[in-house]
C-alpha cells in the first residue's frame, strides 16, 4: 500500500487490518515526519516504510525559492493576524490567494527552468516511493493517493503485478 500522506488515514488502517485479518501481510509505505526513513511494525501489525523527506524535498534552488516565499507568506499573516485577530478572516482569505499565486509561479519558474512541459508534481513522490518499495515482495500494489499513484504504476509493473487504486 502506498499513501503519501504523515498521519495514517483511518481507512487505510482499517483496509490493512483487513487484509491482515484474512493472513496477508501488508507493508504500508507513507511519509516521515522527518527527514530519516525508518521502518517500524504498528500495532495492527502493518509493517510501515516512513520514506525520509529528505528523499522528497529537492535541493532545487526554484523548489527553495517557492519555499521561502510561502514561508515568508506564513510569517506575514501570523504577524497581521497577531495584530488585528478580528479581522484574521481576510488575512487568510488572501494567504490562500498568495499561496495559490506562488505555486503557479513556482511552476512557472520550473517550466523556464527545466522547458518541461510534463510538470505534474514536481516534487519527487515518484522517485522516493519506487525506491522505498521497488524491491519488496508483491502480490498487488494499492495506492491511495494521486501523488503516489505513479510510483504505484511502476511498481506494480516491474513485479507484474495487479494495481487497485483507492483515492
Amino acid at each position: 500500500m502506498l499513501c503519501h500522506d504523515q498521519k495514517l488515514d483511518r481507512r487505510v488502517v482499517a483496509q490493512a487490518t483487513s487484509l491482515i485479518a484474512h493472513g496477508y501481510q501488508v507493508t504500508l509505505v507513507a511519509l516521515s515526519f522527518d527527514a530519516n526513513e525508518k521502518r517500524e511494525m504498528t500495532l495492527e501489525g502493518i509493517d510501515l516504510i516512513r520514506v525520509g523527506l529528505a528523499s522528497v524535498m529537492p535541493e532545487d534552488p526554484v523548489y527553495k525559492r517557492y519555499m521561502d516565499r510561502q514561508h515568508r507568506l506564513n510569517n506575514m499573516l501570523n504577524r497581521l493576524d497577531g495584530k488585528c485577530p478580528k479581522k484574521g478572516y481576510i488575512f487568510q482569505a488572501g494567504f490562500r490567494i498568495l499561496s495559490k499565486f506562488n505555486a503557479k509561479l513556482y511552476l512557472a519558474e520550473l517550466l523556464l527552468k527545466y522547458r518541461s512541459r510534463n510538470m505534474g508534481d514536481p516534487l519527487p513522490f515518484t522517485s522516493a516511493f519506487v525506491s522505498a518499495a521497488g524491491d519488496l515482495p508483491v502480490d498487488i500494489v494499492q495506492v491511495h493517493d494521486l501523488p503516489t499513484l505513479e510510483a504505484g504504476v511502476k511498481i506494480a509493473r516491474q513485479h507484474g503485478v495487479p494495481l487497485a487504486y483507492d483515492a
